[in-house]
Parts: structure tokens; sequence; C-alpha cells
């Protein structure tokens, strides 16, 4: 689903900014962004995110929403089965 996403991003010029969160600082996913010659990235430090909040609100609506819709199209696609674990975490298993 997120490369699909991120296959169409990449055919424009293109920013991709991120939080803090640790997976996104990881030099793997730097590295494979760095591959990518039309894709920027940024990574906002934290506190600053209120300051980008115009930002948030006007694009991250419609991501979300085409997330969504991904993820719902391939959550009810056969061949597999997302279910809750005990911890409350997710995983995949074959149908």
């Amino acid at each position: 689903m997120w490369n699909r996403w991120l296959s169409a991003l990449l055919k424009n010029n293109s920013m991709l900014g991120w939080d803090m969160f640790k997976t996104h600082l990881v030099d793997s996913v730097k590295e494979q962004l760095k591959s990518k010659k039309t894709m920027q990235h940024a990574v906002i430090p934290g506190g600053c995110m209120s300051l980008l909040q115009p930002l948030d609100v006007c694009q991250n609506k419609s991501f979300e929403g085409e997330m969504l819709i991904l993820w719902n199209k391939w959550n009810n696609a056969p061949g597999h089965q997302v279910v809750e674990n005990e911890m409350g975490t997710y995983s995949v298993r074959d149908a």
C-alpha cells in the first residue's frame, strides 16, 4: 500500500515531512529516500509541529483519506487476515 503511494509520489518533485519518530531516522530509511532523486525529505524537530499546523491540516487530510481508501481495499482483499493480538497490536496472517 505504502509503496504504491510512494511510487506515484516519486514521479514528480516532492517533499516528505516526517516527525521525529525513531523509524523515520533509521539510516536504511534515509538511504532509501536519498536514492529517489525526485524526493526531498525533512524531519520536523520536536515541538515544532504546531508551527506547521496549516500544512498538516491542508495536506494531511487528503493523504489520510487516500491511505484509508487504500487500506480498506488491501484489508478486504482475499488472501490475508488482519488480527489483533493479545497485546493490542495487529499482525497479518494468511487466510
